[in-house]
C-alpha cells in the first residue's frame, strides 16, 4: 500500500472486483471529474484503444503505466498490475471537467487531444464532444 496517500487506495481481491468497479460507479457518478493526461492518451487507465463507450471496468495496465506510476508506488515492482478505472461512459458524463496537464512531454498528446481526431486511438480526444471541459496546463504543454 502507499504510504503517500493511504486514504485513497483501495486493494480488492480479484473476488470483489466486480463490485469495486460499482463503488467506482456510484462514488463518481456525476460531479466533476478532475483527471490527468497520461502520455499517450489516455484518461484514468483508459488506454489506447478505448471505445467512448467504454464502462468502468478492470483492466490491465500497460507496461507504459506501470513505469509512470512506478514513483508513486515506490517502483515498477510494486504497482498493481491491475486497475478498477471509471470508464470513458462516466468520465464524458460528469457535470464538470476538469483536465491537468504539464510539461514538455505532453505538449503532442495535449494537441492531439484538442485539435486532432477524435478516435479511440487517442481518448483523451473525446473531450472534444464533452461539454464543460476545463484544461489546465504549463506553456510547456501548451506551446504547439
Amino acid at each position: 500500500m502507499s504510504s503517500r496517500h493511504p486514504a485513497q487506495v483501495s486493494i480488492s481481491s480479484g473476488l470483489d472486483l466486480e463490485m469495486s468497479a460499482n463503488r467506482v460507479a456510484m462514488v463518481t457518478a456525476r460531479r466533476t471529474e478532475s483527471i490527468g493526461l497520461g502520455p499517450n492518451g489516455h484518461l484514468e487507465f483508459n488506454e489506447p484503444p478505448t471505445d467512448q463507450n467504454a464502462p468502468t471496468r478492470l483492466v490491465t495496465l500497460t507496461s507504459e503505466s506501470i513505469v509512470s506510476n512506478g514513483p508513486y508506488w515506490g517502483g515498477d515492482q510494486q504497482v498493481p498490475r491491475q486497475a478498477v478505472t471509471a470508464g470513458m461512459t462516466l468520465l464524458l458524463a460528469a457535470k464538470q471537467i476538469v483536465l491537468v496537464v504539464s510539461g514538455k512531454n505532453k505538449r503532442n498528446t495535449l494537441k492531439q487531444t484538442l485539435k486532432g481526431p477524435v478516435t479511440p486511438n487517442a481518448p483523451s480526444s473525446f473531450l472534444q464532444q464533452a461539454a464543460n471541459v476545463t484544461i489546465i496546463t504549463d506553456q510547456d504543454a501548451y506551446r504547439f
